[in-house]
């Protein structure tokens, strides 16, 4: 199977998502990574060399599902970042930017709502699919 059709972590309201997969070995500072995005008519693929904080994200996702509010942050090295804040009644917002890395001027930015019970399914899939240690 090609790592851009493996499961990976699906982000989505069903209009607007993404999908984060491994593409590689890990090293000291991040992940290799495909991005898939789509919003409306448009979508892309991107392969980030490296996300890193993958294991931060996950446990700031984790801290906001328990809390209601707050926000996980990951970055990638091409310019690419999801920012994910909790409004404290159970809404989540993400706020996603893809960026063709070569050049900075090509992104793809958008917003998905979510509710804040998708969160424990989303740690749990970055868990799996990169790899990380318990929280």
């Amino acid at each position: 199977m090609d790592n851009a059709d493996r499961p990976g972590v699906l982000i989505s309201d069903g209009h607007r998502g993404l999908r984060l997969v491994r593409d590689g070995a890990a090293c000291e500072v991040g992940q290799p990574a495909i991005i898939k995005a789509w919003a409306g008519p448009f979508s892309g693929t991107v392969r980030e060399v490296l996300l890193g904080g993958l294991a931060y994200f996950r446990d700031d996702l984790a801290r906001l599902y328990d809390a209601l509010s707050g926000d996980a942050r990951l970055f990638g090295s091409e310019g690419s970042s999801l920012a994910v804040s909790g409004d404290g009644l159970g809404g989540v917002t993400v706020n996603v930017e893809v960026s063709g890395g070569y050049d900075p001027t090509i992104r793809l930015t958008y917003e998905i709502a979510i509710d804040q019970t998708y969160l424990p399914a989303i740690t749990r899939a970055l868990a799996r699919e990169f790899a990380l240690n318990p929280a």
